[in-house]
């Protein structure tokens, strides 16, 4: 199964694909969306680069707007985002979560930075590690398939962006 496939059968929908029209980045949107809790996807030729969560997507699809013109910006989300642009698109994938807080094993889980954990523990995505010096926050592991249904119970106890 593609990346893209996983994504969509935990419940994410394309939203769009950032572009550079007449030198300045924005998102082309081709489905509306709440500006509400949410986890996120950046997707590069069927590959997730990054997975992120935002509670005002808007605001945070905004800033990687502003970053790609300020090359301050030295993250490297940041970085590689310009890098990815200037070639091609990057298309955006958003779930909506609705629950705050799910419980796994009697453990309370916030479901934004839990979603956006687990994701990032399958995808391993290259635009997520932070720097060559610095440990990464996840360790990238390979996903079983109890890892996955866990991760997919959790997704899918929060509704998708609608249809």
């Amino acid at each position: 199964m593609s990346q893209i496939e996983q994504l969509e059968t935990f419940g994410f929908k394309r939203l769009g694909a950032f572009k550079i029209t007449d030198a300045l980045c924005h998102l082309e949107e081709i489905d509306k969306y709440e500006n509400r809790d949410s986890v996120y996807a950046f997707v590069l030729r069927g590959r997730v680069m990054y997975v992120g969560s935002a509670d005002k997507p808007k605001k945070r699809f905004r800033s990687y707007r502003r970053a790609f013109h300020d090359e301050k910006k030295n993250r490297l989300v940041h970085r590689e985002f310009r890098n990815a642009l200037n070639a091609d698109l990057i298309d955006v994938f958003l779930l909506r979560i609705d629950s705050t807080v799910a419980t796994v094993d009697g453990l309370p889980v916030g479901m934004l930075l839990g979603v956006e954990a687990g994701l990032i523990l399958m995808f391993d995505p290259p635009w997520n590690q932070r720097g060559t010096k610095k440990p990464l926050l996840f360790s990238p592991l390979s996903s079983t398939e109890a890892e996955t249904r866990a991760l997919l119970a959790l997704v899918q106890s929060s509704s998708p962006i609608a249809d």
